[in-house]
């Protein structure tokens, strides 16, 4: 997914908008700067109650040559970022269902956020709203779908450039965010303790942090006996590992440490456990992507 952004009107875009509206009878004030047809169309949906810009309320239509998809963002005065980023996600997911593979839309004033803070919600929410696991399906013609690209339209250039920087930030936290979900989402199997490892290890040499993996001959020198104990029940070697990364200026501030939990697969008691939803049990290693995403990012 393509992220650009540019100054203009953002109604006077060609391809699909995406347009926020809050709850309530009237248009937002940051309709203003839509074309006429546009806030017409919008404020008689509003009038007839078929859209009510409840948050995450959706609506599509066409407008001549035009598509629009209304996204409601709730009452206007509790508009803040993570509203704007559920909305994003939510928006998003319409016009992918819709086949839209390109759309254009603004950034909305929320009360104590920078065009900066706007465009990085836009960018996680847009990207973690359109997530799928797909490696281990049969395509479908849904898989196929894709939102290949994505322009906000900032009112000036001073908010362009801010809003550059926001989506930098914000595609960077979810691409972490999707590698960590794409862990989490394989079955045992698939992503073992060495394979996990590995997926450390990897990471470590792309984004530049340091990993050292603790493999069962170290851990027993170190006495980590409750973990040896545990990797008892399972053929898979056990793997520990510590990762760290020293940013300018860290040696003058306190560690901020992060501990997640990595069982690719929790088999304790599990002949008293009932066989419904055994197969969740691949989910006690979120923690422990958790930790490796938040390293990437």
């Amino acid at each position: 997914m393509k992220f650009s952004v540019v100054t203009g009107n953002l109604t006077a875009r060609k391809e699909p908008l995406i347009l926020g509206i809050s709850e309530g009878k009237e248009l937002p004030p940051w309709a203003g700067g839509w074309s006429a047809p546009i806030r017409k169309a919008a404020q008689d949906l509003l009038k007839a109650k078929r859209f009510q810009g409840k948050l995450n309320e959706t609506f599509l239509f066409p407008l001549g040559r035009q598509w629009i998809v209304l996204i409601g963002v709730g009452k206007q005065n509790e508009l803040t970022l993570d509203r704007v980023r559920q909305a994003a996600g939510t928006a998003s997911r319409r016009a992918l269902a819709a086949c839209f593979e390109s759309v254009a839309r603004g950034l909305l004033p929320v009360k104590g956020a920078t065009a900066e803070q706007v465009a990085q919600a836009v960018a996680e929410g847009t990207v973690l709203g359109t997530y799928r696991f797909t490696e281990l399906k049969t395509p479908s013609p849904d898989d196929k779908k894709e939102l290949k690209a994505v322009t906000l339209v900032a009112p000036s250039a001073r908010d362009a450039a801010a809003a550059k920087a926001g989506v930098r930030k914000g595609l960077i936290l979810a691409e972490a965010v999707v590698w960590a979900r794409d862990m989490v989402n394989k079955p045992s199997n698939r992503l073992t303790p060495t394979m996990m490892a590995q997926e450390a290890k990897a990471a470590a040499r792309k984004f530049g942090f340091r990993c050292q993996v603790f493999d069962p001959k170290a851990q027993r020198r170190l006495g980590m006996n409750a973990l040896l104990g545990v990797a008892r029940g399972s053929r898979e070697p056990s793997q520990f590992m510590a990762m760290e990364y020293k940013g300018p200026g860290s040696a003058s501030k306190k560690p901020l440490v992060f501990l997640g939990k990595g069982i690719t697969f929790d088999s304790g008691g599990i002949s008293i456990k009932p066989s419904e939803k055994m197969e969740l049990m691949k989910y006690d290693m979120s923690g422990g992507a958790a930790v490796l995403g938040a390293m990437r990012a």
